[in-house]
């Protein structure tokens, strides 16, 4: 399990930012493009308020899978920030994991694209 706290800034100016972490000494981690599929259902609210199971796909330049992963994000009641406890497990196909997840009633997709750039201070 993975503890995830999360803060959104926004109005910032990119270039600054990066600019900034450079000058801080932060490694350049790379560029990653992502598929974040979130599952629910029409059927049935298992899953409680603020808390979300999702399958996020790592995608190459050219959009084609590299690989992915099912993830719940737990959300634990926080007056500041968002705070989740996430469990991820690897998948080898994500589209049978997909027709598992809607067998068992999970036929609700909310599908987004992603594209991230990484540093680590």
């Amino acid at each position: 399990m993975e503890k995830e706290l999360e803060v959104k800034i926004l109005n910032i100016d990119v270039e600054d930012i990066k600019n900034k972490l450079k000058d801080l000494g932060a490694k350049f981690l790379g560029y990653e493009n992502q598929e974040n599929i979130r599952l629910s259902s029409s059927k049935f609210e298992y899953i409680p308020k603020g808390s979300f199971l999702r399958i996020r796909k790592f995608l190459d330049d050219n959009g084609k899978e590299i690989n992915s992963e099912l993830t719940y994000k737990e959300h634990k009641k926080n007056e500041f920030l968002k705070e989740f406890n996430e469990y991820n497990v690897s998948l080898e196909n994500s589209e049978e994991m997909l027709k598992i997840m809607s067998l068992i009633g999970y036929d609700k997709l909310d599908i987004e694209k992603e594209f991230r750039t990484s540093y680590k201070l």
